[in-house]
């Protein structure tokens, strides 16, 4: 027996599917619209772009300009601000910009200039604000909080640094095993130390830029002449990570002493690989310890609540009846 198909039914399938296809043949000509937009803003780029380049040049060079003049009077403040620094707390500031990925050249006058410039807004604003709602009229707290503001505006660039510095090491840190097992690739397929070192900072320049750079200024400074010993340990000095530095003194303990650099590398990746996973198993022991406190402070007290809520309201409802 043929089943049997109901007039309605029929009606509302053929409506279904003829609006399925009209969505489908909307959604087509959007995107043959979107295309032929994008086509014709490219040939109208392209089209403005001799008319255009002058002008963006002139915008771009007078930028360039206004950031130049005010880095160079910065610069002028700080060396000002910094005139009885010696010449090893100099060398060990710009250690700290280079370990958290600052190269300027002029890095720690500008510094200086702007942590003296903070100092002096951050003084101004606290004043401003108290003209503005007269909320200090003793003198004594108007300097204190003066001087309390000074001291925000003089520490906040070492803040920031020190934070910048932190996420960086953080990224080394993470990405510094797979440029190892990247290194041992490398080596054993026949590649020399310094060649292997150079494709590896280019393969991970996607994936971890901070580690790409150290490795690729080890690169320059061997191509400039620096020894390979010389060089390995100003990554390390850079870095100032315990893993990069033990890897460089393996490296140059093996190139001291003419040993294999494939069978030491692999050796090291096997021993940095099991040290990683003893680091997660290390984590996942203490996070039972680190979720007691947010698990007392914040689910604890809901979870009462659920529970010991309902029974509460009804005690209350009958001490009420009574």
């Amino acid at each position: 027996m043929m089943p049997t198909i109901s007039l309605p039914m029929l009606v509302a399938v053929i409506a279904f599917c003829s609006i399925c296809l009209c969505m489908m043949g909307l959604y087509h000509y959007m995107q043959v619209l979107k295309k032929k937009k994008v086509l014709l803003g490219k040939i109208k780029d392209s089209s403005g772009q001799w008319a255009t380049a002058s002008a963006d040049r002139d915008d771009q060079d007078k930028a360039r300009g206004m950031i130049a003049k005010l880095t160079q009077a910065l610069s002028f403040m700080g060396q000002k601000a910094s005139k009885g620094i010696s010449d090893k707390e100099y060398s060990a500031a710009k250690l700290r910009f280079l370990r958290a990925g600052i190269r300027h050249p002029n890095i720690v006058p500008l510094f200086w200039g702007i942590k003296t410039l903070l100092c002096v807004l951050c003084v101004f604003a606290f004043l401003a604000l108290e003209l503005r709602f007269h909320f200090l009229l003793n003198t004594a707290y108007t300097m204190g909080g003066a001087l309390i503001a000074a001291l925000v505006g003089l520490y906040l660039p070492d803040f920031w640094l020190r934070l910048k510095r932190s996420k960086r090491a953080h990224s080394l840190e993470r990405g510094f095993p797979d440029c190892l097992d990247l290194l041992v690739v490398c080596v054993e397929a026949g590649m020399g130390l310094d060649g292997a070192i150079s494709r590896v900072s280019k393969e991970i320049k996607l994936s971890n830029s901070p580690l790409s750079d150290e490795l690729r200024m080890y690169t320059l400074e061997v191509k400039a002449g620096k020894s390979r010993q010389e060089a390995l340990n100003n990554l390390g000095i850079r870095t100032d990570l315990d893993d990069v530095k033990n890897f460089v003194g393996l490296l140059v303990q093996t190139i001291r002493f003419g040993t294999s650099m494939a069978d030491t590398l692999r050796i090291y990746a096997d021993t940095f690989r099991t040290k990683r996973r003893q680091r997660a198993e290390e984590k996942a022991a203490k996070l039972p310890i680190k979720l007691l406190f947010p698990c007392a402070l914040f689910i604890f007290p809901a979870l009462f609540v659920v529970i010991l809520g309902p029974a509460v309201i009804q005690i209350f409802e009958a001490l009420i009846k009574q």
